[in-house]
């Protein structure tokens, strides 16, 4: 039986390597290779699946004493290497993120250039091409991430304004989505320089001034809003009532308060647009829950009358304003 050897013939090839001719892998030549059962005189491991063996055999045939015999050996390509906890899209905003992949050990690099961490700060927005070479040299794959542009920060004025005097008795509450409704559900809320923290959608404040959230998604992508709420120019004299509210039963601004200090001989009227009188109260605590003979009262524009006498005068105040319901 004759002897028969392979020579320099790896059991593993990267798949970069360069193809060859198995002739040259034998002591002695002029057999027949098969490759899992299929006649082959060469070998390309660009050709060979990744994590898959294959089984080698060569056969010789002496030609003198035509005696035969056969030798295998497994051979393959490893598993090609793969992100791991890798997203397909990042903010600038968003914060530097390490980098993982499975083997580890490797190289990272975007448009040639090393990188050990992602910071998305540095990059313009736009799609890249993110390369991972196992520590190796052996096998490099490659994925595509996007890099989203920071959101502009918004300046929003609050559709309401208060009396500061009276911000604990008469709050206002602004709302993170007030003109700019977020349509995911997946955000949260992070109301900023606050003395106590807010995570909430709503934000009940008791003063002029600005207020600022921070919105995030699931990407750690964030907006920011910053709200204006103004101070009324008619506080003065220490009796606030707003010119709007909406009896929807939503849980804000369902009934109408009035707020006030230092006065007395109170009374409030409402007119509706025929001059009727729909509702009537005689102490600031006497709210109108918008309904008039038992029904939703329209919406529209009201006429209110107010009168009082402050404690330090003699005189009785009268005061025409406008009231309208929102719905």
């Amino acid at each position: 039986m004759p002897t028969i050897n392979f020579v320099n013939l790896a059991t593993t090839y990267c798949p970069s390597a360069a193809a060859f001719t198995l002739s040259d892998k034998v002591d002695r030549t002029g057999g027949e290779f098969t490759l899992d059962g299929d006649i082959v005189t060469m070998i390309d491991p660009a050709n060979l699946t990744p994590g898959q063996i294959y089984d080698l055999v060569y056969t010789f045939t002496d030609s003198g004493t035509q005696c035969t015999n056969s030798i295998n050996q497994n051979i393959g390509v490893p598993n090609l290497p793969t992100f791991v906890n890798l997203a397909p899209v990042y903010c600038q905003e968003g914060g530097a993120v390490d980098l993982f992949a499975d083997p580890s050990g490797g190289t990272f690099s975007i448009g040639g250039t090393v990188i050990t961490v992602l910071d998305p700060a540095l990059y313009t927005a736009g799609i890249y091409t993110l390369s991972y070479t196992d520590a190796g040299n052996c096998a490099t794959v490659t994925t595509e991430i996007e890099i989203l542009p920071s959101a502009e920060p918004l300046e929003i004025l609050s559709d309401f304004d208060i009396c500061s005097d009276f911000g604990d008795e008469f709050p206002v509450i602004i709302d993170a989505t007030e003109g700019v409704p977020d349509v995911s559900r997946d955000v949260s809320y992070e109301w900023l320089n606050q003395l106590v923290e807010s995570r909430t959608q709503r934000l009940t404040v008791t003063s002029s001034g600005s207020y600022t959230v921070r919105v995030l998604n699931n990407l750690n992508c964030f907006e920011e809003r910053t709200f204006f709420v103004e101070e009324r120019d008619d506080c003065f004299p220490r009796i606030f009532m707003p010119d709007a509210f909406s009896p929807n039963n939503d849980g804000l601004n369902d009934r109408l308060e009035v707020y006030g200090r230092y006065f007395v001989e109170y009374e409030l009227r409402i007119y509706n647009r025929w001059g009727e009188i729909v509702f009537q109260g005689f102490v600031p605590e006497d709210q109108w829950d918008g309904k008039f003979d038992g029904k939703d009262a329209p919406v529209g524009v009201y006429v209110v009358t107010l009168q009082y006498r402050l404690l330090s005068e003699d005189t009785i105040r009268k005061e025409t304003r406008k009231l309208t319901i929102l719905r």
